[in-house]
């Protein structure tokens, strides 16, 4: 699984183009190359809850999702 955080914004899913697509739905905008990201993988079976809280933090529950991908 993916999780992948944006400006005001994140998706999470299978893959991480399903990410940016629920991204694209919330927002509007397409999630392009360079524009600021973070993009975690983390597995269901070690980690139960995954999600960007209001605040803007990383949360889980299990193992830590592992950041693959940072974009500034």
């Amino acid at each position: 699984m993916f999780l992948i955080m944006v400006n005001n914004y994140w998706g999470k899913g299978e893959t991480q183009e399903d990410c940016k697509k629920q991204i694209k739905k919330e927002s509007g905008r397409a999630v392009t190359k360079k524009m600021p990201k973070i993009v975690w993988t983390f597995d269901l079976a070690n980690t139960s809850q995954c999600y960007i809280s209001e605040m803007g933090s990383l949360c889980w529950e299990g193992v830590k999702p592992v950041e693959i991908e940072r974009v500034s």
